[in-house]
């Protein structure tokens, strides 16, 4: 049977539009039928040949794939079934129950003939069958097994049974299956696949249950297959013969290229012929290409498979009807088509007289000639007619409005009926204009569609027709999402031209008396509203657009702190996206109203304080949001990018003699000439997460992956020494003076030495906490990162502790800073918080540097004396003054730091490296770049603030504050007194030398001075001055010079 794959008619059309195959003709074109299709039987199952028993009882039978076979009797299904052999056929795929035959004379002989496909083996089984008493029932237990073929695969069975003139049975067996023939069985005499067979049923031959027909082309061979008559045939679904004239039609499924019907007068049936399979499909050479076993036959009528992909055969129509008379009726399984073929002995032309929905799989015929064809998928069965008046066309699309414009096309599938339209409402007639098969028309104004079918031997068909109108297309309007943080001003645009467009803010749908758009002024939008726009267009046939709407929310930006890490001295300020807000607030908790107080510019606001703000502008919504302020002790430092390259999940870098290494993953790279280069590749299991200077200028790695410190001596990349970590992952390590190394176990929440002699435990019980004390009793949770000082005590940053511990030289472990609570408070060690330090480094002067990593990131500082700071500056981009970023350092990707001896810091986090410089590394408030300038006493790396060079009492960062020389105790600085009046002023009173030259001044940063007012003498041991109020709304500093 055919198989229909519904895809192919999807990929047909992707080919060029191509014609059927015909011979040259120049007789005129044949009147071709136009059929008119009629139901007569539904719910018959997988119907898949239907046949007459020529009795005279008008009986149709019904042969299911499954195995039944039912009676259609005057358009009746009768009840049960004719017969039923569903235990002996399976119908999977191509295979089941697939053809009947009745035997000339089956009234008196009671006895007829199937084609299945046995369950066991697939094998191809002819058996005859006796009826029963009852007219209606065959007797099921009287199968006579005739013929049977075993096959190579289950497609390509053929199935059709049928008697010819000669009074023989011929069957048709497909070439045994498999896509091109690959047993090359259709050329090949020896057996029967792909072949159409004749036999006598009515007669035996020596040793078989029916006999060999004398005229057969071998039926004397010894080495043919004598049954064979015809040959070169893919799949035979169906064949037929002309009642009338004893031709032979036979439909063959093709492979991938054409359909064919192939063509044998009756007049040539004994002598049989070779219809070319599989050295040809169709006309068509075909790759297999064997050897051909006598002349080929060409099809008298070939397709290609744009038109369809699985040929039906059917019958010659030689019905009552004279307009079906002589016509070779055929369809196509996959594409539904009902073709029409006039006679290969009249040239054999074909047209597509009907297109169906249908899954055509067989066609029949009745006692009287009239055709039938059955639907195996829907399981109906139909009877085609011819029509008397032609049938009327179709348009598409059907009537109704459509938007700005309307395309429609006009088709019918009368063989050689042409169709002639109006657009103006008149009825079409022999002169109007005609629509060519295949056209589509666009019109962008209403119209009236009449369309009519004409052929001359036909009377014209009734008229079709559709009813357009027109509406503009729809509105678009501006504003993105509608999700706006400030007043705007919406435009609507309509791609039809000469609309209006109308449009409402209040959410009823606009009309024609709705206000009118002006694109000059468009539509200003200052709060939250529903906009809905419509277009409109005069004329008949013009119809309102459709209606769009857009929700409009405008909101104020939320609010936010222009900085929420501000230093400690300097004011809040809110701000917020959308310009001219007012911002209402509370610092006590309450929620703000638009009676709370209102925000007047940047303000001083203790750290830790919690905003509540309100902020309004018009009749926006107003927004909300909540801010806690986090001051820090910010110090001021310039980050620069450093170097150029790809690193990749960078966790550490480290400072080797002069050259700059950076680890990551399982690489090393290695600075060089401003470039990242790789200086080492490990293997996959490698884990490169920290680095250390070591003895001797080498590089000790921690290997996170392989639990072991690697060693070596740069420039050579290749190890000198590997010390395994016992399975502790390392994060970090530091060399010891003593020799070895010391790395944090993260997950065993210990602290562990590694040398040549082994691992061990420094500190830490394996229990995570964050308890103080001996080190064999202390705990620890989460230690990350290390750093040491000259006398081998070790710094530990505890990532899930938040706290910086140390190892004493007495073997015992205390806190250094941090409280445990997450946070990014500054100041004493005791109350700072830490979010997650995962990395630290110590300079030689006593700073310690924590890479505290988190939501942002950052670098603090613990100075000497335990203050806990924040570095904090711009960044700048890689050899380079331009910026990359302004304001807090911050990179939630901070892994590794090191310090090198002048107190610069190098910092490794995700895809780079930083370089930071301290504004003041020592800690003494004088920058270090004006103690360079300044020279001896200040040098960078001193504090100032303890060193006294005079020996007058004053340190010497004081009297660089306060412009006194540090080398003479006799300009020992003085402090002032200040009194504030009731008339709203200030009064300065300095103690002073007299008959001296003062100026006043004064510096809002300790750093730059400036002249207040001109320079006087005073002949009094005090200077004094007055100072508005106003002056000091912001943090200043006031000093008294003197010269002689």
């Amino acid at each position: 049977m055919p198989l229909r794959l519904t895809f192919l008619s999807l990929i047909s059309t992707l080919l060029p539009t191509l014609t059927p195959t015909v011979r040259a003709q120049t007789s005129p074109e044949p009147a071709w039928p136009v059929p008119v299709i009629t139901q007569v039987a539904s719910n018959a199952g997988p119907v898949v040949d239907i046949q007459n028993a020529g009795d005279g009882s008008n009986r149709l039978f019904l042969v299911r794939q499954d195995g039944l076979i039912q009676i259609l009797k005057n358009g009746t299904l009768q009840p049960g079934s004719f017969l039923d052999v569903s235990s002996k056929t399976s119908p999977h795929g191509e295979q089941g129950l697939l053809g009947m035959a009745f035997p000339p004379g089956f009234a008196q002989k009671k006895c007829f003939y199937i084609f299945y496909c046995r369950k066991s083996d697939g094998a191809t089984v002819v058996s005859r069958f006796r009826m029963s008493a009852h007219p209606d029932n065959a007797d099921s237990s009287s199968e006579e097994v005739l013929l049977v073929t075993s096959k190579p695969e289950t497609n390509h069975n053929g199935g059709q049974l049928a008697f010819g003139p000669d009074g023989f049975l011929y069957i048709s067996i497909g070439d045994g299956g498999g896509a091109g023939d690959p047993q090359r069985n259709s050329q090949n005499l020896e057996n029967r696949l792909g072949k159409i067979l004749r036999i006598d049923v009515e007669n035996t031959s020596p040793g078989l249950p029916y006999a060999i027909p004398p005229t057969n082309p071998f039926a004397t061979s010894s080495n043919r297959s004598r049954e064979i008559v015809c040959w070169g045939l893919r799949n035979p679904w169906r064949f037929s013969f002309d009642p009338s004239t004893g031709d032979l039609f036979i439909g063959d499924v093709g492979e991938h290229q054409r359909e064919e019907i192939n063509f044998l007068p009756a007049a040539s049936l004994d002598a049989g012929a070779n219809f070319g399979w599989s050295v040809k499909e169709g006309t068509l050479d075909f790759a297999a290409q064997p050897v051909a076993q006598g002349p080929l036959l060409p099809p008298a009528f070939e397709y290609q498979r744009n038109l369809g992909t699985s040929v039906t055969g059917g019958y010659i129509y030689r019905g009552s009807d004279p307009r079906l008379h002589g016509f070779y009726l055929f369809g196509d399984y996959s594409t539904g088509r009902i073709w029409a073929m006039e006679s290969p002995t009249a040239g054999g032309r074909a047209a597509v007289i009907k297109d169906t929905n249908s899954y055509i799989s067989t066609f029949g015929r009745d006692e009287a000639g009239e055709i039938y064809f059955g639907d195996q998928y829907l399981g109906t069965v139909h009877r085609i007619g011819a029509a008397s008046i032609l049938p009327p066309p179709e348009i598409y699309p059907p009537a109704g409005i459509y938007t700005q414009g309307v395309g429609f096309r006009i088709s019918t599938d009368t063989p050689g009926g042409i169709i002639r339209y109006t657009t103006d409402g008149t009825v079409p007639g022999s002169g109007s204009p005609v629509f060519s098969p295949g056209d589509w028309q666009d019109r962008y104004e209403p119209f009236t569609l009449r369309a009519a079918v004409f052929r001359a031997d036909l009377p014209t068909s009734p008229v079709t027709e559709a009813i357009y109108g027109l509406r503009p297309a729809s509105v678009e309007i501006s504003g993105g999402n509608g999700r706006h943080s400030d007043y705007t001003n919406v435009q609507l645009t309509c791609s039809t031209p000469g609309t209006e467009l109308r449009y409402t803010l209040d959410g009823t749908e606009p009309t024609s008396g709705s206000p009118l758009y002006s694109p000059a002024s468009g539509i200003p939008v200052q709060r939250s509203l529903r906009l809905k726009a419509n277009a409109f267009k005069q004329g008949a046939g013009w119809h309102p657009g459709i209606t769009v709407e857009k929700y409009f929310r405008l909101e104020v930006a939320l609010p936010d702190l222009l900085d929420y890490w501000p230093d400690i001295h300097d004011p809040v300020q809110i701000v917020s996206g959308t310009p001219g807000v007012v911002f209402h607030y509370t610092i006590d908790g309450s929620t703000p109203t638009l009676q709370s107080p209102i925000w007047k510019g940047p303000r001083q606001i203790p750290p830790g304080t919690v905003i509540n703000v309100l902020a309004v502008k018009g009749a926006m919504d107003p927004s909300t949001n909540q801010m806690k302020v986090t001051h820090i002790s910010a110090q001021k430092t310039r980050f620069e990018q450093m170097g150029s390259g790809y690193l990749m999940g960078v966790s550490d870098v480290v400072k080797v003699n002069s050259d700059f290494y950076a680890m990551g993953m399982y690489q090393i790279w290695k600075l060089q000439n401003g470039t990242w280069e790789i200086f080492r590749t490990g293997g996959y299991a490698q884990s490169f997460m920290a680095g250390a200077a070591a003895p001797g200028g080498k590089l000790a790695v921690a290997d996170n992956g392989t639990q072991s410190v690697i060693q070596f001596l740069p420039p050579a990349s290749t190890e000198t020494a590997r010390w395994s970590t016992s399975g502790a992952k390392p994060l970090d390590l530091v060399p010891l003076s003593t020799g070895g190394f010391v790395i944090p176990d993260f997950s065993g929440n210990s602290v562990k030495s590694v040398n040549s002699t082994g691992v061990t435990t420094l500190a830490g019980t394996g229990t995570a906490g964050s308890t103080d004390g001996p080190a064999a009793q202390a705990t620890f949770n989460g230690p990350a990162g290390l750093a040491s000082d000259a006398a081998n005590r070790i710094y530990v940053a505890e990532s899930w502790g938040r706290k910086i511990r140390v190892i004493g030289q007495d073997n015992v472990v205390s806190t250094v800073a941090g409280t445990g609570v997450s946070g990014w408070t500054d100041g004493p060690a005791s109350t700072a918080t830490f979010e997650k330090p995962v990395a630290l480094a110590r300079d030689r002067i006593g700073n310690l540097y924590v890479s505290d990593t988190g939501q942002t990131g950052r670098i603090r500082k613990i100075r000497p004396d335990g203050t806990v700071t924040t570095l904090r500056g711009p960044t700048y981009q890689s050899g380079t003054s331009t910026l990359a970023h302004n304001g807090l350092f911050g990179n939630p990707w901070l892994t590794g730091i090191d310090v090198d001896s002048n107190g610069v810091l190098y910092i490794a986090g995700g895809y780079g490296v930083t370089r930071g410089v301290q504004e003041d590394w020592d800690n003494d408030g004088i920058p270090d770049t004006i103690e360079t300038t300044l020279g001896p006493p200040f040098v960078v790396g001193v504090d100032d603030r303890a060193a006294d060079q005079d020996n007058d009492g004053a340190s010497n960062v004081a009297e660089w504050i306060a412009g006194t020389n540090p080398n003479s105790a006799i300009t020992r600085p003085k402090h002032a007194t200040v009194i504030l009046r009731d008339d709203n002023t200030v009064v300065l009173q300095f103690p002073c030398e007299s008959a001296r030259l003062h100026q006043l001044e004064y510096s809002d940063d300790l750093i730059t001075w400036r002249s207040m007012g001109l320079a006087t003498t005073s002949q009094l041991k005090s200077f004094t001055a007055r100072v508005p109020a106003t002056a000091l709304t912001q943090q200043r500093f006031y000093r008294l010079k003197s010269t002689r």
